[in-house]
């Protein structure tokens, strides 16, 4: 039996959650990022 959940906790918790899932790959999805920027920008062009 599962109880009815107030709509504010859930938001509340849903977004704890994002943030915490954004501080955990973050920085990872930046370095790719960049790393593919940075090689992007050594290729040469023609």
């Amino acid at each position: 039996m599962l109880r009815e959940v107030d709509p504010r906790t859930y938001r509340l918790l849903a977004i704890v959650f994002a943030l915490f899932v954004l501080f955990l790959y973050g920085p990872t999805l930046t370095i790719t990022i960049l790393s593919f920027l940075a090689l992007k920008a050594a290729s040469p062009s023609r």
